[in-house]
């Protein structure tokens, strides 16, 4: 009878030598798993913060690309100076006049015939300048150009990637009305531009400027 308790005593050790490494390889996993999600973490946050070569290497390419194009319109640049040139093609006595006033910025404006829809005539006139072109009777469009910084370049590149191109909706019409005493011609002008005159009128293409539709 009282060797029976010893074994029930034995039992019990063995058991609880058991349950104790099974806790303990339970316990090693959990913590060998929270170490590696850690690291895992760790890692992706260091590769997010990270900047992808390919990137800087496209921004360099950019930027090296942008510093030879102002480069290149700085070498070709050219002194703005005032012209008036005449592409008129009828043959009709220029009786009418359309006055240019470049009050705050150089502008170089394109006159449209609108009865052929080409080019009539060019004003490139600079800062705080007036020119005056004498026109046949009809009806007209003004397009204007100015630039937002950059360089003279002529009048094919303008002052390249920074000019802006508009359409002025104002009345070009240069017509003559008959009164008792004889005739009077009624005569149009454009004053550019005040950033307000700017915004009201509409945007254009460089090919509609220089001549396309």
């Amino acid at each position: 009878m009282a060797f029976k308790p010893r074994k029930n005593q034995n039992n019990n050790s063995g058991a609880a030598a058991i349950i104790g490494i099974v806790v303990t390889v339970v316990l090693a996993y959990n913590i060998s798993g929270y170490i590696k999600n850690r690291h895992s973490n760790n890692s992706g946050s260091n590769i997010s913060g990270q900047t992808n070569p390919e990137t800087n290497n496209d921004l360099s390419k950019i930027q090296s690309l942008d510093q030879q194009r102002q480069l290149q319109e700085k070498n070709n640049a050219v002194p703005f100076e005032k012209k008036v040139m005449y592409f008129f093609s009828n043959q009709e006595p220029a009786v009418g006049k359309i006055t240019f006033e470049a009050e705050n910025y150089d502008v170089v404006f394109t006159v449209r015939d609108k009865a052929t829809n080409k080019i009539a005539a060019v004003i490139q006139l600079s800062q705080d300048r007036t020119a005056e072109l004498n026109v046949p009777l009809g009806d007209y469009s003004v397009n204007y150009a100015l630039p937002n910084g950059g360089t003279w370049q002529g009048l094919e590149n303008l002052w390249g990637t920074f000019t802006s191109y508009h359409y002025s909706n104002q009345e070009f019409l240069i017509s003559r009305e008959n009164t008792a005493n004889g005739y009077v011609i009624h005569n149009r002008g454009i004053k550019c531009c005040h950033q307000t005159v700017v915004a009201s009128n509409r945007h254009i293409s460089k090919s509609e400027f220089l001549g396309g539709s």
